[in-house]
């Protein structure tokens, strides 16, 4: 994993929080840690795959899993090839979105 992305992931921590709130900040229901709204299907079935329940497991496992599912779905909409040849902060954004809108469309 790059230093950027460990970095990176360590700055979204910090600006989601790692306390689970009744009331989310945008408005709506409950979050857990780190900001965690939703879990997509498609990462649900992958921890199943590895043994693991998003449920059970701690909000910080689950961000840390969260953000690299996101981060693969970026990857598969720009293309390997033009997602590495992307800046750093063009990267970091694009995750960014993803994770907190589920797309980037």
């Amino acid at each position: 994993m790059a230093d950027w992305y460990d970095k990176f992931k360590k700055d979204l921590a910090a600006s989601e929080g790692v306390r689970g709130r009744s009331n989310a900040i945008e408005g709506g229901g409950s979050t857990r840690g780190f900001g965690i709204t939703s879990i997509p299907k498609a990462l649900k079935s992958i921890l199943i795959a590895k043994g693991l329940k998003a449920d059970t497991m701690s909000d910080r496992d689950l961000f840390n899993e969260l953000v690299d599912w996101h981060r693969d779905q970026v990857v598969k909409t720009f293309g390997k090839s033009a997602y590495d040849k992307l800046p750093t902060s063009v990267k970091g954004a694009a995750i960014d979105l993803h994770y907190n809108l589920g797309s980037l469309s």
